[in-house]
């Protein structure tokens, strides 16, 4: 049903990374404005939801040709990954209409990114640092895991100075998601139509090889003579 290459597998892959690239936008132009930011994440949850029921609903089951007969077949993977994103974006929603309550939810949100920076910048220090001593490693390698660390904790104190604030959390997670989805969108697209065209491609050089190989028939006026 969805086999590469056919239309509906092109319709829904183009389908698929206009909503990638619309959410993307979506996320990126809204995320500044702070009355709008809740019909950004509502929408971007709209927008994931009808991603994941597509998903469901073309992607799990597909009929396939066997020497028997045609066959159903189901993508447990497929399934499970579908089932993902619509929890996903029902969560979203959620989220979205109660934001103006969520106060607590985004001041977990910066503590717990910032404490885990810093304990991640701190672990890598203590690495650099042993390996430095025991020359265990080059030092310039020591010496860029230790600007790595302290850029760990510089980020992480930032988190949990900036990142109490909802208006701000939203935005970044906002950009940041936006910018994601929309190069996934852009990659989906672009794949999509390199396929297509190698597979256009291959079809017309196998047709050309075809005809060139189809015998000539001889003209019955020149055997006549």
């Amino acid at each position: 049903m969805f086999d590469r290459g056919s239309l509906r597998w092109s319709i829904w892959n183009y389908f698929e990374s206009a909503l990638l690239i619309v959410s993307g936008l979506l996320c990126i132009v809204f995320s500044g404005n702070p009355n709008l930011q809740k019909w950004a994440v509502i929408a971007l949850g709209i927008l994931v939801v009808l991603d994941a029921a597509g998903r469901l609903a073309f992607g799990v089951i597909t009929i396939v040709e066997t020497k028997i007969g045609a066959a159903v077949a189901a993508s447990f993977s497929k399934a499970v990954a579908g089932s993902f994103e619509l929890a996903a974006g029902i969560s979203i929603i959620l989220i979205g209409a109660q934001m103006s309550n969520a106060t607590a939810i985004f001041q977990f949100i910066g503590n717990f990114v910032g404490i885990l920076l810093m304990v991640f910048g701190v672990i890598l220090s203590s690495y650099a640092i042993v390996y430095l001593i025991k020359k265990s490693q080059g030092k310039t390698l020591s010496l860029f895991e230790l600007i790595l660390a302290a850029l760990f904790v510089t980020a992480g104190i930032l988190c949990v100075v900036y990142l109490q604030n909802q208006s701000v959390v939203v935005q970044a997670a906002l950009i940041a998601f936006g910018i994601s989805i929309l190069l996934l969108g852009l990659f989906l697209l672009a794949s999509t139509t390199f396929i297509l065209k190698v597979q256009r491609k291959g079809t017309k050089t196998a047709n050309e090889r075809i005809v060139e190989e189809k015998p000539v028939q001889p003209n019955p006026i020149d055997e006549k003579k």
